[in-house]
């Protein structure tokens, strides 16, 4: 049977911009698979943007996502000083953030919707078929040695990472399942969920890549915009993302053999 990495990464805040007009600093209520990546090159060391590369393994692997815990807290700033941060109110909470998450690269210091994850825990369920990737993850997050610092969507916040352990797991045939992940919530994934859930769009799967050579001569690498971009789906019950679907494709739907098994549903990478 294929195998699957499964850890859990959370932190005090998480910020997983949804890409959008200037006045509009608000974040996905989960990680996007575009950033759940960036994380994992983040740690193995692997040249930023590299794995954007069509050719790239970790481009095309098996991702799917789990909330465990997902409050966002929103407000407004009226004015973005020109200090590195400021004190955001966010529904009943005062938190200072960097200035430059809140502009978002722009020069305009106008009024900005605000919104952060407030102390965000999310289980990750990874698999590659490159086997020296996958021996990577797996003893990365074993032994707690990062290449670079994960962070949950912005430098300026850490994240902890948690390593569960390494599980077979099996594709499922077309058919009605229970999955404790986020869904792809249009025709992309195979699936279709069954009854009401809550449906946010524009979540980017994969991103373009150029490589770009410096003047002296280091090979970089240049991301570019999303080309696979999909809506998903999730709901929450007592923390927890519990969505019944029925899948009309092969290995849409993954059962994991954890203690207990759950049954996961992969994110699209449109490749």
């Amino acid at each position: 049977m294929p195998q699957v990495v499964v850890f859990d990464m959370w932190g005090q805040y998480g910020f997983f911009r949804i890409p959008g007009p200037p006045e509009m600093a608000v974040t996905f209520p989960f990680p996007p698979r575009t950033a759940i990546l960036g994380l994992i090159g983040a740690i193995l060391g692997l040249p930023r943007n590299s794995y954007w590369m069509r050719e790239h393994p970790l481009r095309s692997s098996t991702v799917a996502v789990e909330i465990i815990r997902s409050k966002v807290a929103s407000g407004r700033v009226d004015e973005i000083p020109r200090s590195p941060s400021v004190t955001v109110r966010l529904d009943d909470k005062e938190i200072v953030l960097p200035s430059g998450l809140i502009r978002g690269g722009t020069a305009n210091e106008g009024t900005r919707q605000v919104s952060i994850l407030i102390e965000p825990r999310f289980r990750v369920y990874f698999s590659c078929h490159d086997s020296k990737i996958m021996v990577a993850v797996q003893r990365t997050l074993e032994e707690r040695v990062f290449y670079y610092r994960p962070y949950l969507g912005h430098t300026s916040m850490p994240a902890e990472l948690e390593y569960l352990g390494l599980f077979e797991y099996k594709p499922m045939s077309p058919g009605t399942y229970e999955v404790c992940t986020v869904i792809p919530a249009d025709d992309a994934g195979g699936v279709r969920p069954n009854g009401n859930i809550n449906v946010v769009t524009g979540v980017p799967m994969t991103l373009t890549a150029n490589r770009v050579e410096s003047d002296d001569g280091e090979l970089m690498y240049s991301a570019g915009p999303a080309d696979c971009i999909v809506s998903i789906g999730y709901q929450l019950i007592e923390g927890r993302t519990r969505t019944t679907v029925t899948s009309s494709q092969e290995g849409s739907v993954l059962r994991v053999l954890t203690r207990p098994p759950v049954y996961v549903c992969k994110l699209p990478c449109c490749s």
